[in-house]
């Protein structure tokens, strides 16, 4: 069977978090940690439903980001986040954390402060439960899936 992405639903007026089957979350466009946590919050019972769905299946909502995705090409590895970035990502988890807990579910945090590899998004769709969270990140892991002769699907 390929792998496939199939678009769930999108959250937040500018389109910021894409959910999409099989527990897999991405980002669309750019915006500082700070700017982002305001759409995390919108999108924050969907997301947290995601680290319950992943709890059912022996498994956590992991979190991945630790780094600034590029415009151009879209979420490249552009440059690590700085010590704010990280007080601020840090933060964000930490609540994330402890609703998920209370709700059931399981969600872990990644820093990735050199990127992440094509081989390593393959891998993560793969097995599901993923929030590929760094900016635009939406298109990096389509076009990964492209190359790899993954047909990514949206509803």
């Amino acid at each position: 069977m390929p792998l496939e992405l199939v678009k769930h639903q999108t959250v937040s007026p500018e389109g910021e978090i894409v959910f999409y089957q099989k527990g897999i979350i991405t980002k669309t466009a750019g915006a500082s940690p700070s700017e982002f946590s305001q759409h995390l919050m919108r999108a924050a019972p969907k997301i947290l439903q995601y680290c319950v769905d992943a709890a059912k299946n022996g498994q956590e909502l992991e979190v991945i980001t630790g780094f600034h995705g590029k415009d151009y090409p879209p979420g490249q590895f552009d440059r690590p986040f700085d010590q704010d970035d990280l007080l601020i990502t840090n933060a964000e988890f930490l609540k994330f954390e402890s609703y998920s807990q209370q709700m059931g579910g399981k969600i872990k945090l990644t820093l990735l402060n050199n990127g992440i590899s094509d081989d390593d998004i393959v891998k993560k769709v793969e097995k599901g439960h993923v929030f590929f969270a760094w900016c635009w990140s939406d298109i990096r892991v389509h076009n990964v899936l492209h190359f790899h002769n993954i047909k990514p699907q949206k509803e």
